[in-house]
């Protein structure tokens, strides 16, 4: 009895201890992925959107946000695959869990921008951020995220360190600065 007590102690222990990644994806490792989505903008995580969305943009590469991104059948069944096994509303990721709880049932967003966890965590930006060459587009996340596409990872309190050249501040000063921070952060 005493050492169940010791086992359960521990695994809380560990459990509190770990460091919490609400913002942290798996890295894509799937090369045909990393070539055929990576090819025009950044390999998003399938973990960002459910499932019904995925089948809805691969539903329509002939006309992907105005571009033809069609694909050969068998490309496109196996990246069909890996987005429908890995999505939102399939993952048990807390990250996927962070992007699906905003969702209501059944609703699939059309794009990764508007996405209620997107929309939510980039509220406060300026549209000016979106327009600066450095940026360009909502969909352009390692402009800010710079390590995103090796790490996964999207905590904004880590972004600081990721840039050079103080680009960070330049997008705090567009929308707030400090008071951003203060209310992400819950101060």
């Amino acid at each position: 009895m005493i050492m169940k007590k010791i086992i359960v102690v521990m695994s809380l222990f560990v459990v509190l201890a770990a460091p919490v990644q609400a913002e942290r994806f798996p890295p894509i490792k799937n090369a045909e992925v990393k070539s055929e989505c990576g090819e025009c903008h950044m390999a998003y995580f399938p973990q960002m959107l459910p499932r019904k969305s995925w089948q809805r943009i691969f539903g329509e590469l002939g006309d992907h946000f105005g571009e033809d991104a069609s694909l050969d059948d068998k490309t496109l069944s196996s990246l069909r695959i890996y987005y429908l096994n890995n999505a939102s509303d399939v993952s048990d990721l807390r990250a996927a869990r962070k992007w699906q709880e905003d969702l209501s049932v059944g609703e699939a967003p059309e794009r990764i921008t508007t996405a209620p966890r997107f929309v939510r965590k980039h509220d406060e930006l300026s549209p000016r951020v979106w327009s600066d060459p450095e940026v360009n587009s909502k969909a352009n996340c390692g402009a800010c995220h710079t390590n995103v596409a090796k790490t996964g990872d999207f905590d904004e309190d880590r972004m600081e360190k990721n840039w050079e050249g103080g680009f960070v501040d330049k997008v705090k000063s567009l929308f707030g600065g400090r008071e951003h921070d203060k209310k992400h952060r819950g101060q």
